[in-house]
């Protein structure tokens, strides 16, 4: 499947880690996600649970050490500052942060009840999101999606994505709407597979139809490996909307996991109910030419660079260089172009450039709220680390 954004896999790629000396008292504890609901809980003894992965812990010289039953290994560093955890390592790509939900050694009197001060809210947390009966209702105007959150799980919102973690229960189901798709484009998107972070994904057979109380739907399972040897499995079903565009559940988890994290996947995707898209106030479509010109402070030196975002789905890239005196100057990128997709919502997500040579990449994107940034043709957009002027329309014709 599309990148779906290292950090999303960091609950994932934390499991497999090495054994050390001793462990530090501060650790043990209960951490949960501020950004991503993964659950993180060590025991005094060492032993030590990641997303219901259960195993032991060891810390030394900064370093925290997580072994499995089955030998694999790995080493993170870590920080605790107050009631938050900040683990870092090769295999994540940005920190991964998690605030304490229980009371720490030091707050716990002997013979006292570990009660200790509840997390908060995460700040990632939907605000669109209510209690029922059977899970947690999360709902998103500018996706124009309604789904269920199954009970026992937690749901946060990260680069355009929502991300269902299970509390007690190894796993987690990554839900992207894409605002234009069709069937032709899900099943190419199913047969790539997944690749990222050291976990390889491939199709274990062909996408199927699938029945869906919302529309129309495929689905598919992929298998592979990931980091330290582990076996993964992902259910990943891909729902259409009558009023354009569609929604992708994608559950993971290790291969002996599989049987719940599937059932959970489909029963948010047989949740899930489609309306009409009501943009933001003030959001303008993705849609159109944009124009990025840099100028150096002190002269000489000037960079140019051009993207058109048509509303049919193809792009163009240009840009140009120029340099004083004997630095000529440069076209870059002329006309390079191809087909272009996206997946969030009208004010930030992620856009997929697939270029007529085969090369694909996919950057995020961010439409700026901000007055100044503003032309007559409407907002500017940050795509990657490049903030474009919008300088026209997307018509393309």
């Amino acid at each position: 499947m599309r990148r779906s954004g290292g950090i999303v896999l960091a609950s994932l790629a934390l499991a497999g880690a090495a054994l050390a000396n001793k462990l530090d008292p501060a650790l043990v504890g209960s951490w949960t996600g501020v950004e991503i609901p993964v659950l993180f809980q060590v025991q005094s003894g060492g032993t030590c649970t990641i997303m219901n992965l259960q195993g032991t812990c060891a810390t030394s010289a900064g370093k925290v050490t997580f072994t499995t039953s089955a030998g694999e290994r790995a080493e993170y560093r870590y920080t605790i500052k107050g009631d938050l955890l900040t683990v870092t390592g090769p295999e994540l790509p940005q920190p991964l942060i998690m605030r304490r939900s229980g009371a720490s050694p030091a707050e716990v009197q002997p013979g006292a009840p570990r009660t200790g001060k509840a997390a908060g809210p995460s700040q990632s947390e939907p605000a669109a999101a209510a209690p029922s009966g059977k899970g947690t209702i999360f709902e998103k105007e500018s996706w124009g999606v309604r789904l269920t959150v199954p009970a026992g799980w937690r749901a946060g919102e990260k680069d355009g994505m929502l991300l269902i973690g299970g509390e007690s229960e190894a796993g987690l189901i990554i839900v992207r709407f894409v605002q234009q798709v069709s069937r032709e484009a899900m099943l190419a998107e199913y047969g790539r597979g997944l690749h990222e972070q050291g976990i390889n994904l491939m199709p274990s057979g062909p996408a199927q139809d699938w029945k869906a109380p919302g529309g129309q739907a495929v689905a598919g399972e992929l298998a592979g490996s990931g980091p330290n040897g582990l076996q993964y499995r992902a259910r990943a079903i891909g729902l259409f909307s009558r009023f354009g565009g569609g929604l992708i559940a994608f559950g993971l988890t290790t291969a002996d996991k599989y049987a719940t994290v599937k059932a959970r996947t489909e029963a948010v995707a047989q949740s899930v109910s489609f309306k009409a898209v009501k943009a933001p106030k003030g959001a303008d479509l993705l849609a159109g030419r944009y124009e990025y010109v840099y100028v150096a402070p002190q002269g000489g030196y000037t960079r140019e660079a051009k993207i058109t975002l048509c509303s049919d789905g193809r792009f163009s890239k240009g840009g140009e260089m120029s340099g004083s005196g004997s630095a000529g100057s440069a076209v870059t990128n002329h006309n390079n172009g191809g087909t272009w997709s996206s997946q969030g919502d009208a004010l930030q997500g992620q856009i997929t450039l697939s270029y007529n040579n085969g090369q694909r990449e996919t950057l995020p994107y961010r439409v700026s709220q901000d007055a100044r940034d503003r032309s007559a043709y409407g907002a500017a957009v940050t795509i990657g680390n490049t903030k474009y002027q919008k300088s026209g329309p997307g018509n393309c014709r």
